[in-house]
């Protein structure tokens, strides 16, 4: 069960995980409303105040990275969790990352499952504020290259 409930809107152009999504966030208490693409999330964004979002970010119809960009603009409190498996073009890593450059609090790459979706909203739930990307990367680099670096 959840520490405490959040009202998320999930957001994927494949209706089948989106409700796999909701239903997982339902039986761990949560609150979850469905859209299937960017537009319609923006205009859910502006008629409801939600306390997290958890959005693809390859989509046909107003992508993830779009919407990202959005809710940090303009819903600067919402945590965002970004999903993917990728595209034709692109890589889900590439996705991710730049889903974390956007400002997104957690991302989980597709396929995922239950225990690992729960993972990711916990993560999103308690990370401050999105962290520059590649921060605990250096900071792991610097140390194992310098171990004065981190007060060894």
């Amino acid at each position: 069960m959840a520490a405490s409930s959040l009202s998320l809107l999930v957001v994927d152009d494949c209706p089948d995980l989106g409700r796999f999504i909701q239903q997982c966030l339902a039986k761990a208490g949560h609150q979850a409303a469905c859209v299937e693409n960017g537009r319609d999330a923006i205009r859910f964004l502006q008629a409801n105040r939600v306390d997290g979002l958890v959005t693809d970010v390859v989509m046909p119809d107003g992508d993830g990275l779009e919407l990202i960009s959005y809710t940090r603009r303009h819903h600067p409190a919402t945590r965002i969790l970004a999903i993917s498996a990728g595209g034709q073009m692109l890589h889900a890593e590439y996705c991710l990352l730049t889903a974390e450059r956007l400002g997104a609090h957690a991302v989980l790459r597709k396929p995922f499952g239950r225990p690992e979706l729960l993972d990711a909203i916990e993560l999103m739930r308690t990370v401050v504020q999105p962290v520059p990307v590649g921060t605990e990367l250096l900071r792991r680099s610097k140390a194992a290259r310098w171990p004065h670096a981190s007060g060894q």
